[in-house]
């Protein structure tokens, strides 16, 4: 599929108004239907529809009018108190959050719910005909219209108590932490999958270049600034293929590219032409901010900085810290067992420079690091975190990054703490290391009688 394509899809679903303004869609089409009907099948007042159809023109206008006023009152409520969750997450845990309760379903569909039947309201409004000194044949009470009228009320009062319930819970520490949480698992299932057959052979960045990029290559520039917001490396590969080409891309998702930067390489050079160039041109999206697609380190990054602003001198909150790594855990053990399905670097035809565990453990420990290591509980709970991957890593170098990190971590203590609290840091980085360097005592201490998960 076209990288921009994908571009205006991821674009649409972040959008705030897309939703409501299909809802409303709706309601102008549901108006037009039940109005149809009401028109072919028109009941006499008082036979027929039960205690409705006793509705007169007058009563049918005072309803709409009363349900039109109330439901457009409440969509500027609830729009008002979206705003301030918006801002108090935003001023709380960081403006990158914005765009997850942007992208919120339930937020969107509640104000799509409101407005859409406020319009309906008033379509169905200006069809009641006649009034009070009207003859019966010159009145006209759409009455399966108004029945759908009180069926989108009590969807109305529905959505705004669902509403009152999900605001509170959408902002509450534990639920971003675990919604950032599932997000990183998914990018790491959709960007790294599991292979249960082998692919095209794999090559390292040495051996590709070594036997396919020889020679003057050809070069792909950008037309605009931005950061790398989609790339299709399928499509690209398919286009490498027809055209005969080998290429070695320089950006990944998530980096930031200006006019002239050249995007990737190609061979042979004398390949190149106007068409070759657009069509590997749709392979890219930029826009002007970051987008969670594609992109674990932008998902790193948020878990990062709502730590970084729990453990700042003026939240002092480690235990939302300790919930962020928690998450941490499930999506670093998600990323190394995959490892080896990500390992090569290429195929024969595009070598691509893709995520591997030392650059997740450096995104995520290393830019971690200086807030942990200033606060004595959130730091020992790292060191725990970081003890408990032993078992589950599959490979020695794995394990050899986790240590480099978790001495990192100690030195960055002894530097800032002091007293108990460093000692009961460096108790807990020897128990630590030990489990880690011995995956068989770690295991040995769980079937322990007196061992208890989740004391760290």
């Amino acid at each position: 599929m076209n990288a921009h394509l994908i571009k205006a899809l991821q674009d649409l679903r972040a959008s705030y108004w897309f939703l409501p303004s299909s809802l409303v869609a709706c309601a102008l089409l549901l108006a037009a239907a039940t109005l149809a009907v009401d028109a072919r099948v028109q009941l006499p007042t008082g036979e027929g529809w039960g205690w409705l159809t006793h509705t007169r023109p007058v009563g049918a206008r005072a309803m709409l009018t009363v349900v039109a006023s109330a439901v457009i009152g409440i969509a500027g409520v609830t729009f008002s108190i979206t705003m301030v969750a918006v801002s108090f997450a935003s001023s709380q845990y960081g403006p990158r959050l914005i765009g997850n309760f942007m992208r919120d379903r339930a937020n969107q569909a509640t104000l799509g719910i409101l407005i859409a039947t406020f319009v309906y309201c008033l379509l169905i409004l200006r069809a009641v005909q006649g009034g009070a000194g009207a003859l019966e044949e010159q009145s006209f009470v759409p009455h399966a219209s108004l029945l759908v009228t009180m069926g989108l009320t009590l969807i109305c009062i529905g959505s705004l108590i669902y509403f009152v319930h999900h605001i509170p819970e959408s902002i509450n520490v534990g639920n971003i932490s675990a919604r950032l949480g599932r997000e990183m698992q998914s990018a790491v299932s959709e960007l790294f999958p599991d292979r249960s057959e082998p692919e095209e052979e794999g090559w390292t960045d040495d051996a590709w270049m070594q036997r396919f990029g020889q020679g003057e290559p050809g070069e792909l520039a950008t037309q605009e600034n931005g950061y790398i917001q989609t790339l299709e490396v399928d499509r690209l590969g398919r286009i490498a293929a027809d055209n005969d080409l080998r290429v070695r891309l320089s950006y990944r998702p998530g980096d930031f590219v200006h006019e002239g930067s050249r995007v990737l390489y190609f061979w042979p050079a004398s390949a190149a032409c106007d068409e070759l160039e657009a069509e590997l041109r749709s392979c890219f999206a930029v826009g002007v901010h970051r987008t969670a697609h594609q992109n674990l380190f932008f998902l790193i990054d948020q878990l990062v900085e709502v730590m970084a602003r729990a453990l700042s001198p003026g939240i002092n909150d480690p235990f939302t810290a300790n919930a962020c790594l928690d998450q941490v855990r499930a999506g670093v053990l998600a990323f190394a067992q995959r490892e080896d399905s990500s390992a090569p670097a290429a195929t024969a035809r595009v070598l691509t420079h893709r995520l591997r565990f030392p650059d997740l453990m450096q995104r995520l420990f290393g830019q971690a690091r200086p807030y942990l290591s200033g606060d004595r509980n959130a730091a020992m709970h790292a060191m725990a975190i970081l003890s408990e991957l032993g078992p589950f890593l599959v490979s020695d170098s794995q394990r050899e990054q986790v240590d480099l990190h978790l001495q990192q971590l100690m030195q960055a203590c002894r530097d800032r703490l002091q007293g108990e609290d460093l000692r009961d840091v460096e108790a807990r980085f020897a128990l630590a290391q030990h489990y880690l360097q011995d995956p068989a005592a770690a295991e040995a201490a769980q079937r322990d009688q007196g061992f208890f998960g989740g004391t760290a």
